[in-house]
């Protein structure tokens, strides 16, 4: 041990004869050591220690408590989590906190692409303080963020979350309790983030109370906007350019003191399908805003908000809205009465009491007696949630689908390729393939059997001769069973 030059140790093993942890499990506390080994008996005391022995495909736990460390992933495809999940306690999720330093600022930051393959999970956010990502800033990287909790941050713009440049997949997080001029709750500006079963609530800001995306092009799926407030416009989101495809999803109880107390589009394109539109208040339009935008509205309830549903304002320019097979309360005089709204694809608009299971407990799936069971283009349920009165619970993250899903494709209009998600379930054979605005069959893109996951695959904008297709609008086909399911594309060149 002691006999190298100066009293050193010789070799290149640390001294002491028990067993040295090689991973793939590396373990962190804060009263740790980095000289230690990293297992569960002996942790390290830093993450950064933990990152520069992992490899890819390793685990980091960190044991509970306070942590204001600044790392990054350095190009490893790493997970960083709680033990939470092995322990089997949720608890400890709240009880592995990110920090600000003492000089204050954002909880926690990433920046660069060195982060792309890294993952955040099982770990809370909170108290931070940022002229951006008050709780998390992420910048020109795409990283995972799973079941965190952001809570109780501020900032000028983003005050949970603060994504730049980033096609981040955000999964399973609750955002509450934030503040920001723009983005009380998350705000993404120049990306494509994908965005699952997350629940915003009691987020304020001056517009975009619960989100606000600035030219990005989301996709949000399974998601709950609850109790936030704009204190100008977009309560529950304010979209200004870019594409938003927003499916199985609900908003509740969003207050937008002067417009749009559900969402804001400025010049922008909205594709909603499956979503719920319940209690919301603003001063004019208590659910939809639209300046210069294409709203299309399929498989929805707008139900059970305050005065007029619809806020359309004449200096805004020309704004084009569709909805098919929809229960929307007032029927088609919510938007008649505007001179700057073009109409397209009005189709199967009911204005009847969609029979929600508890209102007054802010249960909004539907008894078995609704007839909003069984009145969207498929012949099946309507609105945001799929589950019986007896089955449904929102404080847990336990929505699967069971039919056939079809995203719209991001980005949308594109040059020259696009992508596509999917949902099929287990063992039903589906087939995906690309017709023309005229129905002429273009691309075979993929058939399988299905397995109960997501899959996105691209296109190329080529035909089955490997040729470039023109500019035009193009249908993407799922067939699956018994089952079909369409969207439009638009290829610019």
């Amino acid at each position: 041990v002691d006999s190298g030059a100066g009293g050193s140790m010789i070799g290149c093993l640390e001294p002491g004869c028990g067993p040295i942890n090689t991973g793939p499990i590396w373990f962190v506390d804060l009263n740790g050591n980095d000289s230690n080994d990293g297992s569960s008996e002996t942790p390290f005391e830093t993450i950064n220690r933990a990152i520069d022995v992992a490899v890819d495909g390793d685990t980091i736990r960190l044991n509970p408590g306070n942590y204001i460390e600044i790392f990054n992933f350095e190009g490893k495809e790493i997970v960083i989590e709680s033990r939470a999940f092995d322990l089997e306690d949720s608890s400890l999720i709240e009880e592995t906190c990110f920090l600000p330093g003492p000089i204050g600022g954002s909880s926690f930051t990433l920046q660069g692409n060195q982060n792309n393959n890294g993952a955040l999970r099982g770990l809370t956010f909170k108290g931070g303080s940022d002229l951006s990502g008050g709780g998390i800033k992420i910048e020109n990287c795409s990283p995972t963020l799973d079941y965190l909790v952001i809570e109780g941050n501020n900032s000028e713009i983003g005050g949970g979350i603060y994504l730049y440049q980033s096609d981040a997949v955000l999964k399973n997080l609750i955002i509450r309790n934030n503040t920001a001029n723009l983005g009380g709750g998350l705000y993404v500006t120049n990306g494509d983030p994908y965005i699952e079963n997350i629940i915003v609530e009691n987020n304020i800001s001056y517009w975009g109370g619960g989100i606000y995306f600035e030219n990005s092009n989301p996709i949000i799926y399974q998601s709950r906007f609850k109790n936030n407030q704009a204190l100008i416009e977009g309560a529950g989101i304010y979209i200004y350019g870019g594409n938003l495809q927003l499916d199985w999803s609900s908003f509740e109880n969003n207050v937008g003191n002067d417009f749009g107390g559900g969402l804001v589009a400025n010049q922008s394109m909205i594709n909603i399908n499956q979503v719920t539109f319940v209690g919301n208040i603003s001063g004019v339009g208590s659910v939809f805003a639209s300046y210069g935008s294409i709203i299309d509205i399929k498989n929805s309830i707008v139900w059970g908000n305050s005065n007029a549903v619809f806020y359309i304002p004449e200096t805004s320019g020309l704004s084009t809205l569709g909805i098919q097979y929809s229960n929307i309360q007032g029927g088609e005089n919510t938007f008649n009465e505007f001179s700057n709204l073009i109409l397209d694809d009005i189709v199967s608009i009911t204005d009847v009491d969609p029979q929600f299971c508890d209102p007054s407990n802010k249960l909004f799936n539907l008894r078995e007696s609704s007839p909003c069971q069984y009145s969207s283009d498929d012949g099946n349920i309507i609105g945001g949630y799929d589950l019986a009165c007896d089955l449904v619970s929102l404080k847990k993250y336990d929505f699967q689908p069971n039919r056939i899903q079809l995203h719209q494709n991001y980005p949308n209009p594109f040059n020259p390729t696009t992508n596509v998600k999917f949902f099929i379930p287990n063992g039903v054979a589906y087939e995906l393939k690309v017709y023309n605005a005229l129905g002429h069959y273009i691309k075979f893109i993929d058939k399988g059997l299905g397995q109960d996951q997501f899959n996105t695959l691209t296109w190329d904008a080529t035909n089955n001769k490997g040729q470039k297709v023109p500019s035009g609008v193009y249908i993407i086909t799922l067939d699956a069973g018994a089952d079909t399911k369409n969207i439009k594309m638009l290829l610019l060149k």
